[in-house]
C-alpha cells in the first residue's frame, strides 16, 4: 500500500476529490504560517464590519507551496454572543469579511479558534482583546496563545491576569505553568511567593511539579519557607 492507494480509498469512501489535500500534505513539505490582522469598518454602532486580513509568510518554494484550507473566524462581544464566518483561504494574502451585528462592543475575535490547523498562527489584536481573550475564550490554545501575548503588558497590570490564572480551578496545568514562569522575573515581590505557594499546593500535579521546577529562578530567601512546607505536606523525589 502506498500513498496513492490510501489516496484513492479516501476518495472513494468519502466521494471527494483530495487531489489538492494530498498535494500540500504528502507530496510536498513544511506547514502553512498564518499572520492575521482585522479591521473595524463602518458606524459607530450600526452597518459595521470586520475585515480580515490573512497572510501566509511561510518561504514558497517547489517543495513548499501556498496551502488551500478552510478556516473559520468569529468575532466576540462583551455580551457573551458570538458571530461567525468560514472562507477558504488559498493566496498568500486575501480578505475575509465578517458582519457584526449592531450595538454590540467586541471584545476580541479569534481565527481557527483553538487551532485546528496544522502550523503556525500570529494574531494581531490590542492588549484589550487578548486580556478578555485569556478570561473568556472556550478554547484552552486560544486562552493559552492570549497570556503569551500578554508579556508585554506591564507586570502591575498583567499580575492580576496571572493570579487568576493560578487559582482558576480546573485550569490547564500548562497555562498555570506560563503564568508561574512570567512570574519569575519578579519574584520578589510577596504577592509572588504567595501565588507559588498556591501553585505548590495545587490539586493538579503537573501544576505542583511547575512550581518546584521554576523555583530555581526564585531567589533562595524566598524559596526556603515555600519548600519547607512544601516538604511537610507533600512527598517529592524532585524536591
Amino acid at each position: 500500500v502506498d500513498s496513492d492507494d490510501l489516496l484513492n480509498a479516501f476518495q472513494d469512501g468519502l466521494g471527494l476529490s483530495l487531489d489538492y489535500f494530498w498535494d500540500q500534505w504528502v507530496y510536498k513539505g513544511g506547514e502553512p504560517h498564518y499572520e492575521v490582522s482585522a479591521d473595524l469598518l463602518g458606524g459607530s454602532s450600526t452597518n459595521r464590519v470586520l475585515v480580515f486580513t490573512v497572510k501566509q509568510t511561510q518561504a514558497i518554494s517547489p517543495l513548499n507551496s501556498v496551502f488551500d484550507m478552510p478556516m473559520r473566524f468569529e468575532a466576540h462581544f462583551e455580551d457573551g454572543s458570538k458571530v461567525q464566518t468560514e472562507a477558504r483561504i488559498h493566496k498568500t494574502e486575501q480578505s475575509v469579511r465578517l458582519e457584526l451585528p449592531d450595538k454590540k462592543n467586541l471584545s476580541y475575535w479569534l481565527a481557527d479558534p483553538n487551532r485546528h490547523i496544522l502550523g503556525s498562527m500570529k494574531q494581531i489584536q490590542p492588549q484589550a482583546h487578548f486580556k478578555a481573550m485569556l478570561e473568556k475564550a472556550e478554547g484552552v490554545l486560544d486562552r493559552f496563545y492570549a497570556l503569551q501575548q500578554l508579556r508585554s503588558m506591564e507586570f502591575a497590570q498583567r499580575l492580576p491576569l496571572l493570579s487568576q490564572v493560578i487559582q482558576r480551578k480546573g485550569e490547564f496545568h500548562a497555562l498555570k505553568a506560563e503564568a508561574l514562569q512570567q512570574l519569575t522575573d519578579h519574584s520578589n515581590d510577596a504577592a509572588v511567593q504567595e501565588l507559588f505557594a498556591k501553585a505548590l499546593n495545587d490539586t493538579d500535579q503537573e501544576v505542583r511539579k511547575a512550581a518546584v521546577n521554576l523555583l530555581q529562578q526564585v531567589p533562595d530567601a524566598l524559596v526556603e519557607p515555600l519548600v519547607a512546607q512544601f516538604a511537610l505536606d507533600h512527598a517529592s523525589y524532585q524536591l
